[in-house]
């Protein structure tokens, strides 16, 4: 998983309409989590958000690659003290799925009963975000999205940006 600008010829959804995570899912991977723990977990382990955030409500948002390329996961931590996940799709995704890129239709339907290919890019998504447990140091603290990891709980860690300090 690395951080990604925004790109021509990819679209993103979520927290605006589109298929977003709903909270059951979103709470049975990540149980406990708010913008402030996302914040310094997303910079420490990305280093700042290559393209910002909007003027108006967002601290940042990273668009971060999955296992299926063409498929992004984008984490915005907003102002108003809580974290929302979006659905970054490439053009050619889109033309795979072969629908419209009006998310809403499968919203009303039951995710067992989506085709195959959604289902694959869902769960992409869903791994996406379970990477976001992987621990991270800070000095001698590890933390991961939803804050500090105790010492009995860190296994994998990974790496912090050299753009996040020391």
């Amino acid at each position: 998983m690395r951080q990604v600008g925004f790109t021509n010829g990819v679209q993103f959804f979520g927290g605006m309409g589109f298929v977003t995570f709903d909270k059951e899912e979103l709470s049975a991977i990540i149980p406990d989590y708010d913008y402030g723990h996302a914040f310094a977990y997303l910079w420490r382990r990305f280093g700042p958000p290559i393209d910002g955030c909007d003027p108006y409500k967002d601290l940042t948002c990273y668009c971060l690659t999955t296992a299926m390329d063409g498929v992004y996961l984008m984490c915005r931590c907003y102002l108003s003290a809580h974290i929302a996940f979006g659905i970054g799709l490439s053009d050619e995704i889109i033309t795979r799925m072969n629908t419209p890129v009006d998310g809403r239709a499968h919203c009303t339907r039951e995710k067992k009963d989506w085709p195959q290919y959604m289902q694959e890019i869902w769960a992409a998504l869903l791994d996406a975000v379970r990477e976001l447990k992987r621990p991270i140091n800070v000095r001698d603290w590890y933390i991961n999205i939803e804050g500090r990891v105790k010492t009995d709980d860190i296994v994998n860690p990974v790496e912090y940006s050299p753009k996040a300090g020391k």
